[in-house]
């Protein structure tokens, strides 16, 4: 049984989880380099002798991460891993439905671009366009959910101004941290594995006619194939006709149609129904949005200039996600 916050397990199950992986690896100056090409080059050669995450991310369920560190070593973790992330820089990025996603607020030294290499530059972070999107997406996700803060080192400065900054745009969201964190954020009293372990059994999906799961085998399909065992105090009840096709050498007991085996309720049925059909709502309601911020961008294009074609891509993704995303809800209404 799990032991996370129910405000917690609530924000994974409908996709409002935004995980805030607070290391700052490398020193920002207090005010902003005068050659800024060379403290980018600095912070490059400074970088290559980082060590590696050993934080699992990549084993969190999909989920949001808002990252400050400007270096490419979650990304790196997540291809180790196998692990999809999809990486958002700028407002022409869009995340990924059902998937990882990486809002890199830090910057990205691979490429240069968007590098924050001063408190300073953390302070005036909301005067450019494409810091405001990201902090946006992180506060979509946040405003009815929960923020989890991994990596944290509350003493070290240069955290303390990216909290500064970050803090007033989760507004009311539930706020925890994992390790350290900061002095108003409480604590959870387990480690990052456990979490992991935790968070899998939550999104772990119940199979129907799972013969390893104790206390019996509901079976609602009218044909259910069985390929192993159902032996000890497991049954497999039989009701209205169904049919059961048991594999070679399996063992199958058929109980009466008064059998004690737990059954779910039709109330308990329906209330899965809803919540399913609301996350699809939510879901959708999300993607709608973001298309209106790709098809405003792409009217931004004067008329006659080559549109970007990633987000000509990005436009016909989500109007096929929004098309998937309808049929599920209508399936489930």
């Amino acid at each position: 049984m799990t032991t996370l916050p129910v405000e917690l397990q609530n924000a994974l199950q409908h996709q409002q989880l935004l995980v805030i992986w607070a290391a700052v690896p490398l020193s920002l100056s207090e005010r902003e380099p005068a050659n800024r090409a060379l403290a980018i080059n600095q912070l490059i050669e400074q970088a290559k002798n980082l060590p590696a995450i050993t934080t699992p991310l990549s084993d969190l369920p999909p989920v949001t991460i808002l990252g400050l560190d400007p270096t490419g070593r979650i990304e790196q973790a997540f291809k180790s891993a196998g692990v999809a992330l999809r990486v958002v820089k700028t407002r022409g990025d869009v995340r990924a439905t059902g998937g990882h996603n990486l809002l890199k607020l830090g910057g990205d030294l691979a490429s240069r671009a968007g590098v924050v290499l001063s408190r300073e530059g953390v302070r005036d972070l909301l005067s450019d366009a494409d810091k405001r999107y990201l902090i946006d997406e992180a506060r979509r996700i946040a405003q009815e959910g929960v923020v989890l803060i991994v990596g944290a080192d509350p003493a070290n400065v240069d955290f303390q101004a990216w909290w500064r900054v970050i803090q007033p745009a989760l507004g009311a969201a539930n706020v925890f941290a994992i390790g350290d964190g900061p002095a108003d954020v409480p604590q959870l009293a387990i480690d990052f594995d456990i979490l992991i372990n935790e968070l899998k059994e939550l999104t772990m999906p119940e199979e129907p006619g799972d013969s390893s799961r104790s206390g019996g085998v509901n079976i609602n399909s009218g044909k259910t194939d069985v390929g192993g065992d159902v032996t000890g105090r497991d049954k497999i009840v039989s009701a209205g006709g169904h049919i059961i096709h048991a594999g070679a050498g399996a063992t199958v007991n058929i109980g009466s149609e008064h059998s004690n085996a737990p059954r779910r309720s039709q109330a308990a049925r329906r209330d899965d129904d809803e919540r399913e059909a609301e996350s699809l709502r939510r879901q959708l309601a999300e993607a709608h949005e973001n298309l209106l911020l790709i098809e405003e961008r792409i009217s931004e294009y004067v008329m006659g200039a080559a549109v970007d074609l990633q987000l000509i891509k990005q436009q016909r993704r989500l109007k096929e996600r929004i098309v998937e995303l309808e049929q599920q809800l209508t399936a489930r209404t």
